[in-house]
Order: C-alpha cells, then sequence, then structure tokens
C-alpha cells in the first residue's frame, strides 16, 4: 500500500490526538467519517497503525525529572541482553529503555525521578547485572513545580 496525502494527514493527527474522534479527524482532513473510518482501519490492517497509546504526566506521578542514559555492556550477546533486561525490569525508575540496533549507543533508558535532585551514582542494577561501561547522563527535562 501506498500512502497518500489524506492518509499521511490522518496519521499526523492521531499522532497529536490518537483518541480523535472519526469525526473530528472528518473535520480536520475535510473527508465523511465514513471515509476516515474506512481508511483508519487500512491503515491499521497494512501495520501504519500498530496500537494507541496514552501520553502520561510523569510528573503527575511524582516524577519531575527525565534523564536518558547511554548505557554500553560489556558483551551484547542474548545472555547478556536477556539479563540486563530483566535488571532494569526490577528497576522502578526506569520509564523506558531501548535497543538501538547494535549501533555505539546499544541501549537507552528513559529514567525519571521524583522531586530533588537525583543521585545519578546510585546504581539501581544490581551487581549481578552485566556490567555497563560507564554511561552518560543528560538531564533533559524538569517538570514545573
Amino acid at each position: 500500500m501506498k500512502l497518500d496525502n489524506i492518509d499521511a494527514t490522518i496519521l499526523s493527527e492521531l499522532t497529536i490526538n490518537a483518541c480523535a474522534s472519526q469525526v473530528e479527524l472528518a473535520e480536520r482532513v475535510g473527508l465523511s467519517s465514513t471515509a476516515i473510518a474506512r481508511r483508519q482501519k487500512v491503515l491499521e490492517e497494512e501495520g501504519f497503525i500498530r496500537g494507541y497509546q496514552a501520553v502520561l504526566d510523569l510528573a503527575r506521578f511524582g516524577l519531575s525529572t527525565t534523564v536518558l542514559v547511554r548505557v554500553t555492556l560489556e558483551s551484547q550477546n542474548e545472555k547478556a541482553l536477556k539479563s540486563f533486561e530483566a535488571a532494569v525490569i526490577d528497576c522502578p525508575s526506569v520509564v523506558r529503555c531501548f535497543l538501538m540496533a547494535r549501533l555505539i549507543t546499544p541501549a537507552l533508558a528513559r529514567i525519571a525521578f521524583g522531586h530533588g535532585s537525583p543521585d545519578l551514582s546510585a546504581p539501581c542494577l544490581p551487581r549481578s547485572s552485566p556490567t555497563p561501561r560507564p554511561a552518560l547522563g543528560m538531564i533533559i527535562r524538569k517538570s514545573k513545580d
């Protein structure tokens, strides 16, 4: 399936508001709600839309600072990656973790902290997890109190 401008507009609108009704999308795109429903279903069936997500306001959970951390493991074999994944799952401050396709930055974790200054030196991964090399941390967002 090849996307046209209308499909691209529908996808753009859904990226902004995944909860938009087909009537709302129809008004924004300039088609009938029936045509929108048909196109949206095709976009889902063809895999252009894999699902819909809620974007959470982490500050409402007391997680006011977001940090991106680059982690380089000593090994990227299956056992090391599974061990690292298990350790990250047990770390409550990690909100998301990505494997970056075996590039220079193999894992990127988004960590959210509560009020006050985060202690970036305090490890949340147990000693039994694969030993990461020194990590790079950057505070990228501080919520307004």
